[in-house]
């Protein structure tokens, strides 16, 4: 089994609808950034990704506007979460 598990929501679905949670490593989901988020036709159709490591810690990566992305980190205390804006090369 892969070490993260990963859904994704489309400009055209629905306000609140994600595919369901699919397997995968780091480097399928970089791809998925980098064929969505990293060339000129950003953002491709792609609104949010949200990727879940084995031990519950989320990190979410949402477009924004243009070349701007908010990018959430949600760790399993619920003491703190970190969120920044930014552009996807440097998130």
């Amino acid at each position: 089994m892969n070490g993260f598990k990963y859904r994704i929501k489309r400009y055209g679905d629905e306000e609140g609808e994600y595919s369901a949670y699919n397997f995968g490593d780091i480097w399928l989901i970089r791809k998925i950034i980098d064929s969505h988020w990293t060339n000129e036709n950003c953002p491709n159709d792609l609104e949010v990704i949200s990727i879940l490591n084995l031990s519950g810690q989320s990190l979410l990566l949402e477009h924004q506007k243009k070349q701007v992305f908010d990018a959430y980190f949600l760790p399993i205390n619920n003491r703190f979460h970190f969120h920044k804006k930014s552009r996807i090369d440097i998130v």
